[in-house]
């Protein structure tokens, strides 16, 4: 997890999809989650995931060849 103010960005993998979500710190609340991308077939599904933030973005590589910024207001995908 990257604490982000009173929030948490953390990487969630759900069988072949990764997605990124931002929860409440205190009460860890779903504030948004956004599916990023599924993985492919010979993609190491146990792969780390980066999370890095800055100007109001959280940018995410997922670790199966993608690349993410993400609005941390709203989890916009903005590229």
């Amino acid at each position: 997890p990257l604490p982000v103010g009173d929030r948490l960005a953390v990487p969630v993998g759900d069988q072949n999809h990764v997605s990124a979500a931002l929860l409440d710190r205190r009460t860890g609340a779903v504030v948004w989650k956004v599916p990023l991308c599924d993985i492919s077939a010979g993609y190491n599904t146990q792969a780390p995931v980066g999370m890095s933030v800055a100007e109001g973005s959280l940018f995410v590589s997922t670790g199966a060849g993608a690349v993410f910024a993400l609005d941390l207001l709203n989890g916009g995908v903005q590229w």
